[in-house]
């Protein structure tokens, strides 16, 4: 399975999805912080999309909220809905933002984390399944976007492409200056 990236080429994706299902499975169940789990899926789904392409985004997302919902004891769709939205809009929004660990990567990063899980949060305690929104938010969202964030550091840290952003030049960063008086 190959991403389209924007400013990379094509990338692999496969090898993080592989890891983020098997951590999903084995470690999310297992490990909580102060009322909030990690989300694997919401992860990878972040870490895979910047810059990426908006499709596969999408489908990226899709499947892996489905993955999450049907490994765990949330509505079916509901984390679908959320993965998707946020791959599509992770892609169109970081065009150009290269996807290892810089700081616009960890912004988007961040915004998200926070983002999903608090609307998550929300979602539930509309739907009845949280008991109080203060829980949900102060006690679930909020724990779980810290953790989210810590791990999704770690995946742009293994996973990022390490390659130099174009600059308005088109010259990496790291071939140096041209002096014009040499000639």
């Amino acid at each position: 399975m190959e991403f389209r990236h924007a400013s990379h080429g094509k990338r692999s994706i496969a090898l993080p999805v592989i890891i983020a299902l098997l951590l999903q499975l084995a470690v999310a169940p297992n490990v909580a912080l102060f009322g909030g789990s990690i989300n694997f899926m919401l992860v990878v789904v972040v870490a895979c999309t910047l810059g990426g392409d908006q499709r596969t985004s999408v489908y990226l997302g899709f499947f892996c909220g489905l993955f999450y919902a049907l490994t765990s004891s949330v509505p079916v769709g509901l984390m679908s809905l959320l993965l998707s939205l946020t791959g599509y809009l992770v892609a169109r929004g970081s065009v150009g933002i290269s996807a290892g660990m810089n700081a616009d990567s960890m912004r988007w990063a961040v915004l998200c984390m926070l983002a999903v899980n608090f609307l998550n949060g929300i979602l539930l305690r509309l739907l009845g399944i949280e008991s109080s929104f203060f829980v949900a938010v102060l006690g679930h969202a909020l724990p779980s976007a810290i953790l989210d964030i810590l791990v999704c550091s770690v995946f742009l840290l293994c996973f990022g492409t390490g390659q130099q952003q174009m600059g308005f030049t088109a010259r990496s960063k790291s071939q140096g200056l041209r002096f014009k008086g040499m000639r």
